[in-house]
């Protein structure tokens, strides 16, 4: 798997997020959004909590975890990371 970009993101240290079953719920910078993601994206993002990930190890694990080949894998992750940087969830690490 190639990506364009070998970035790799984490989650904005600002906010604050709790996963509850197969759900994780996040609390936006402003504290006003709620965000609730489903059992992919929920597997995602605690991928992105636990280190900072590049777009071609999420679609690894995407791939592995779940029954999707690698093309299907590498779209729904740039639209997955696309979505968070524009709800402004993610960030580069400090130093990247």
């Amino acid at each position: 798997m190639s990506n364009k970009s070998n970035k790799t993101w984490q989650p904005d240290k600002r906010i604050a997020f709790r996963t509850v079953g197969d759900e994780t719920i996040i609390i936006g910078i402003s504290g006003g959004e709620v965000h609730l993601l489903n059992d992919t994206a929920s597997f995602l993002w605690n991928l992105l909590a636990k280190e900072p990930q590049s777009p071609d190890k999420l679609a690894r694990a995407l791939t592995a975890a779940y029954d999707v080949d690698e093309a299907e894998a590498q779209n729904d992750i740039s639209e997955f990371l696309a979505n968070l940087k524009a709800k402004k969830l993610i960030t580069e690490p400090r130093g990247a």
